[in-house]
Parts: structure tokens; sequence; C-alpha cells
């Protein structure tokens, strides 16, 4: 897409500015335009808060890189089978989602809490055929054992 081509051309402005033209020419919808808008200034406020030195460069980079593919996607969606192998051709999801996440993440002041839930979900994964994880807001774990198919 032509976003992700010229992606170093264009300025943190610029980039709103052509999510805005897109609305305008109908190609894409206002609801759809507002909520990217809404993920721009959400970005841009929590990258700028982290104290980057690189802040604007980062945000402009990692937008760009989000809206090429949000609109690739609203022309073209990509259906990721249930069951795959990880895909890193032609788009490398994987590595944009680290070097989207990466700069929100304080590294060194940041731990994993609770970590005895995670070893109890990794022996249960060992131990339990059909076991399911459902996780619903930041806190609340659901265990659910399923019977698994047997011909």
């Amino acid at each position: 897409m032509l976003l992700l081509v010229c992606a170093r051309l264009f300025s943190l402005v610029e980039l709103l500015l052509y999510i805005r033209r897109k609305v305008e020419s109908g190609k894409l919808s206002p609801d759809f335009g507002h909520k990217l808008e809404e993920l721009y200034y959400s970005y841009q406020n929590a990258i700028l808060q982290s104290g980057n030195p690189n802040a604007h460069e980062v945000i402009r980079a990692n937008m760009a890189v989000a809206f090429d593919r949000m609109l690739l996607d609203a022309e073209d969606p990509f259906i990721l089978p249930p069951l795959h192998k990880a895909i890193r051709e032609p788009f490398d999801y994987y590595k944009f989602g680290q070097n989207y996440i990466r700069p929100l993440v304080d590294f060194r002041n940041s731990y994993v809490g609770n970590i005895h839930l995670f070893q109890e979900m990794e022996q249960k994964l060992e131990q339990v055929p059909g076991f399911c994880l459902f996780i619903e807001g930041p806190a609340l774990l659901i265990f659910i054992q399923s019977n698994p198919i047997v011909n």
C-alpha cells in the first residue's frame, strides 16, 4: 500500500491528514477513520509519556505501518486460520507486534505477577486433553476442561 511505501515521507500530522482524506473521499467510513485517529492519539500519548528520546520517530514509524495494515485489511481482509504456522511473509505481524508494543513497556521496572498462575496453566496444558483457557479482563482466568472427541 502507498502509505507503507511512503512511511518515511509522512510526518505525524500527515498521517492523520491521510486518514482524513480517505474518509472525505468515501474510501473509509467516518467511524473507522475516527477509531484510527483515537488509536493514533492514544498511542502517541503513551509513547510521549514513556520518555523515549526517539518518541516522535517511533510514533510515526509504528503508526504508519499500523495504519497501512489496517487500511489494507479494510480493503482485502486477511483471515488467519485457527491452526497455522508462524506467518512471516508477505508481512511479519509478529515483528510488527514486537516493534509496536516494545516502546510501551518499561522492562526495567516491569515484572510478571502471580507467576504461580502461569505455572498452573502450564501444568494443566501438559496434563489435560482438551484444556481451554479463557481470559476475561486483566485479572480473571477461567480454566475449562472439555471432553476430547473420541472416534
